[in-house]
């Protein structure tokens, strides 16, 4: 009866493992190595200091699950970095508010999301946001720069670029680049296409 007993414990145990390491992305059962999922080295989400979107911390498996269009992954040697962070929404949110946010260890941040709304940032663009490209594709940038405020002090302005595409917009900022290099980012990413489900 003895034996039993702890032949059950130990089942039990394992299985509290497994549950946990496939909770947490620790644990991938698809055979593809974390490249060929575009995932990096990333396997898990990281505590934040804030809530970037309306949403959960979650693997890059579960907000691509939760997405109804694929999720631009930059290439990893134009970033410099592994992803640090991923959040998505909630699955109960309707299409047009599905969003992905994405941190790399880098300091770049991605925030895509469903725009079902036709959106041309290549036009009338105001100071201090300039027009750029993304492969054909009207863009609105902003070069990084610190800026004095009325009371004296220097704040850093993150640059930014902005571009809509595929019923999908994409904005990046990064503390330190300038929108050629966020363009050059940008570029290398594939561009989001929608599931036929």
């Amino acid at each position: 009866m003895m034996n039993g007993v702890n032949a059950l414990k130990a089942i039990s145990l394992a299985a509290v493992i497994v549950i946990y390491a496939v909770g947490c992305g620790l644990w991938d059962d698809s055979g593809a190595s974390s490249a060929q999922r575009g995932e990096a080295s990333y396997t898990r989400p990281a505590p934040s200091t804030f809530q970037p979107i309306d949403g959960d911390a979650v693997t890059l498996r579960e907000a691509q699950r939760r997405t109804p269009y694929t999720i631009p992954i930059p290439q990893q040697s134009t970033v410099g970095a592994d992803l640090e962070e991923v959040w998505a929404s909630p699955e109960s949110y309707l299409t047009e508010y599905k969003q992905v946010y994405l941190k790399y260890l880098s300091g770049l941040e991605i925030f895509i999301g469903a725009s079902m709304e036709y959106m041309d940032y290549g036009e009338d663009v105001d100071s201090p946001f300039k027009q750029a490209n993304v492969k054909g594709i009207g863009a609105e940038g902003l070069d990084h720069y610190i800026k004095t405020t009325k009371s004296g002090t220097r704040e850093s302005v993150p640059g930014s670029l902005s571009w809509w595409v595929n019923q999908v917009e994409i904005r990046m900022v990064h503390p330190t680049l300038t929108i050629q290099e966020l363009v050059a980012i940008a570029e290398a990413m594939p561009d989001p296409t929608w599931s036929s489900n």
